[in-house]
């Protein structure tokens, strides 16, 4: 088994037990402490489970719908509560402090990822034994498929390779309420790969949902890692770095990319390099 200071293995972490039917695994910098600005969680509910309601003191939270169905429930600031469903390939994204609530119409799991390497979760079931339940007035509930919190990846074009690859990129230009979060979906095909790149604007957390790849980082003193990455890891790409993923195996690769940016920035080496001339090539 692989092991590297920029990968975990979430398989191997057994899920902590939440109320209600739910179970999550979380790579935070506790678990990862290379984590700078990202983080994420698997949260898995059963048939009728339920998590929440809660708030992220000092994170955002973009999620993607994995397997399963989910009724997702948010309160904003005003009038409107947010009620949507969320089904395999749909994004939601809630705001930090935004109080949220999720519960499972099928057995569900769901990808989060946070713009904070240690996000801070809070509730108010430890005030509402002490307080008593104030006045509140009626609000309207904003529901159906279009609701602004959601996005389902059928809805963006995908990018085609030379391998056949297909990517799809959810920024703030696809999916405008975004903020400090965005998302890739990558499906490599059998020696597919997304060539040496970096991301000036925003580091890099990625989670592999199926398949096996080869993740490669430049380290600082241009030392070259190279980290096998298979079904169930996370890996994490620092700001900056010189990274690439090549499918050297038999099948498909199947990964959810998340940044800490709305809008992030590729700078493919091997174009960058032609454009400066021949005297600018390794």
């Amino acid at each position: 088994m692989t092991h590297s200071a920029h990968l975990f293995h979430l398989n191997r972490l057994h899920p902590q037990e939440l109320a209600a039917g739910a179970w999550r695994r979380c790579v935070d910098a506790e678990s990862l402490p290379v984590l700078q600005g990202l983080s994420a969680e698997l949260l898995t509910m059963g048939t009728r489970g339920s998590h929440g309601p809660f708030w992220r003191a000092n994170a955002h939270m973009l999620a993607c719908c994995i397997e399963g169905e989910a009724r997702i429930t948010i309160s904003s600031p005003g009038p409107i509560r947010d009620c949507f469903t969320v089904a395999p390939s749909d994004l939601f994204f809630i705001q930090q402090g935004f109080l949220h609530h999720f519960a499972s119409l099928a057995e569900t799991k769901l990808l989060l990822v946070f713009n904070h390497e240690r996000p801070v979760e809070l509730g108010p079931d430890g005030l509402a034994a002490g307080a008593a339940a104030p006045r509140t007035s009626p609000r309207t509930a904003r529901a159906g498929r279009a609701n602004p919190h959601r996005l389902s990846l059928a809805m963006i074009e995908p990018v085609a390779g030379p391998s056949g690859d297909l990517t799809r990129i959810v920024s703030a230009e696809e999916f405008s309420i975004l903020d400090k979060l965005s998302l890739r979906t990558q499906r490599l095909q059998p020696k597919g790969a997304h060539g040496l790149h970096w991301h000036p604007n925003c580091a890099e957390i990625g989670y592999v949902a199926s398949g096996r790849a080869r993740l490669s980082l430049l380290r600082p003193g241009n030392r070259i890692e190279r980290v096998d990455i298979g079904a169930g890891d996370i890996y994490f790409v620092p700001v900056a770095w010189l990274h690439s993923i090549e499918n050297v195996f038999p099948g498909e690769t199947e990964l959810l990319i998340g940044f800490n940016h709305e809008m992030p920035e590729d700078i493919m080496l091997e174009t960058a390099l032609a454009e400066m001339g021949p005297a600018a090539a390794p």
